[in-house]
């Protein structure tokens, strides 16, 4: 460990030594390196290369341009890999079509008791078909760039199912509210993607609406 960890240190250095040229300007270059050792107790090569990935994550949460090796009692180590699992169960859930919408209702504190609009929830259901909240897989997408993806999932979803089975009542809520990612609110396509979205389903009616 103690080689590789002085070969890592001179790879880090001829990165930061490095400099790039374009346009007249000079670039300095920075890296991130995660370690990880190859022993008799080392599990399969697929485990070690997560291993690897989650160190090098590490590393660059730690401030970047550093070397992380990997140690089995690392708490943040053990919480990334945590998050790495739910990338895949993420993917998973989006390409088996395990997302589920749910509501809240809205009440005024003044203690009206007519809703005045609903909050939509986004839930996944496991392998079991049991109910995940977004506490356990929304830090994950957020961090692995994700959350984008389940945003256009929930308003997508949402729409079509308003324009398929909603018909407000008297007395029912007619607003609804979503969380969106920042990721989704600084993309610049997300304004067109939602209004396609809203004249498909026939949810917007004039070209000037929101």
């Amino acid at each position: 460990m103690e080689r590789a960890q002085q070969i890592a240190a001179q790879m880090l250095r001829a990165i930061n030594d490095y400099r790039f040229c374009w346009l007249g300007k000079s670039f300095v270059i920075g890296g991130s390196i995660g370690v990880v050792a190859i022993d008799r107790t080392s599990a399969s090569l697929g485990d070690l290369l997560g291993r690897a990935d989650v160190a090098c994550y590490a590393a660059k949460d730690l401030g970047r341009n550093r070397i992380h090796v990997f140690q089995d009692d690392d708490i943040e180590l053990a919480r990334r890999q945590g998050e790495m699992q739910w990338v895949s169960r993420i993917h998973w859930a989006l390409e088996h079509d395990r997302f589920t919408l749910y509501r809240q209702q809205i009440h005024a504190v003044g203690g009206h008791t007519r809703p005045w609009g609903c909050e939509v929830l986004l839930r996944l259901r496991d392998e079991e078909d049991k109910l995940v909240g977004p506490g356990a897989f929304l830090p994950a997408a957020e961090r692995y760039n994700l959350a984008p993806t389940l945003d256009r999932w929930v308003v997508g979803h949402l729409l079509e199912s308003l324009a398929r089975h909603y018909r407000p009542a008297a007395g029912s809520p007619h607003t609804f509210f979503i969380n969106l990612s920042g990721a989704t609110l600084s993309d610049e396509d997300f304004d067109h993607h939602l209004r396609a979205l809203l004249r498909d389903t026939c949810l917007l009616y004039t070209s000037d609406a929101a």
